[in-house]
């Protein structure tokens, strides 16, 4: 998700497969799918340099939760639908490291980023950064929430939460 002249899709023709156009919203605010989950770090990195603006880029693992990736001012991660993810996340660190007890705990916690408490006040100041004010507790709950169905329903709750389906001058407040 980036804010764009050029359509998203157009503009990462050239780093990435399939990128499909997955969302229009104000203020040139767009939302692409693209190939794998894997690409997301890099894409989010390329698609920061490309528009000169704040990125959230979400890699989704088989609808069960989302790797969220948050590339601006400061970059850092979290995860959407955290039970699931963790669930996830610690099965494959018992398989491929053999991690048991405290330091599989510890390694899964660290691989799933910033709690949901923290990531809500960083997305606070990054909605202010793109002239939106929103609310704290919306998105702790969006991002405490588990996947009910898909893990990319709650992708698309935060974009509301973080009101980019609003123009930045609406009658909520929001300014930019």
């Amino acid at each position: 998700m980036a804010r764009s002249a050029t359509p998203l899709a157009e503009l990462l023709a050239d780093v990435a497969e399939r990128v499909e156009p997955a969302g229009e919203y104000a203020d040139g605010w767009q939302v692409v799918r693209f190939g794998r989950a894997l690409e997301v770090p890099l894409l989010g990195d390329e698609v920061g340099e490309r528009t000169g603006f704040p990125v959230i880029a979400g890699g989704v693992a088989d609808s069960d939760y989302v790797d969220l990736r948050v590339i601006g001012e400061t970059r850092w991660k979290t995860t959407l639908c955290r039970q699931s993810g963790y669930s996830y996340v610690a099965h494959y660190l018992q398989q491929a490291n053999g991690l048991r007890g405290a330091e599989l705990e510890a390694e899964t916690e660290a691989m799933l980023g910033r709690s949901a408490g923290e990531a809500a006040a960083l997305l606070v100041r990054w909605a202010a950064a793109t002239g939106r004010v929103v609310p704290l507790d919306p998105l702790v709950e969006t991002l405490e929430a588990d996947a009910d169905p898909f893990a990319e329903d709650r992708f698309y709750e935060l974009v509301d939460r973080l009101a980019l389906n609003r123009p930045a001058t609406d009658s909520a407040g929001c300014s930019g």
